[in-house]
């Protein structure tokens, strides 16, 4: 995009650079499952500021679809966004892993994601009165990044 600039240009590669980082410092086979389990996740962030706040703008390309989530999106939108999350969570129920941590993965991982999620929310709302399609693609990078960061956190001690 010819309209990136500077500080977004340093933002992608500070971006890139630390998901490289992340995910190098895991186990290899924790890798596959952190990018399947960070991109769905990531993702259902950014449909959670869809359906907590409105679109800024009063008129726009994506105005038309993003002015409103109904009840059903938004359920759908969690089951898929949710369900490489699940699918890992059974797996380790499946091979006996111990249930507190099976918790405290949950907690590592999602805590990040969610306080990510609210503070994200909060400066969109102070700072635009709504989302736009930029920062509902903030909102992903951040969460990936968060999520991430919490599977790190979690993988040193197992």
């Amino acid at each position: 995009d010819s309209r990136l600039g500077t500080y977004g240009a340093i933002a992608l590669c500070l971006g890139l650079l630390a998901k490289f980082q992340l995910l190098h410092s895991l186990n290899g086979e924790w890798i596959p499952i952190a990018l399947v389990v960070g991109h769905a996740i990531s993702r259902l962030a950014a449909v959670w500021v869809m359906a907590t706040l409105n679109y800024a703008k009063q008129s726009g390309k994506a105005k038309p679809l993003a002015t409103e989530i109904s009840g059903y999106s938004l359920v759908l939108a969690n089951v898929f966004g949710l369900l490489p999350l699940a699918i890992v969570i059974i797996s380790l129920v499946i091979s006996h892993y111990p249930i507190v941590e099976m918790a405290i993965f949950l907690f590592m991982t999602g805590l990040p994601i969610m306080l990510s999620w609210f503070w994200w929310q909060r400066k969109v709302k102070r700072w635009l009165d709504g989302y736009t399609g930029d920062t509902l693609g903030a909102m992903q990078q951040i969460a990936e990044l968060a999520f991430y960061f919490g599977l790190v956190l979690w993988s040193i001690n197992h």
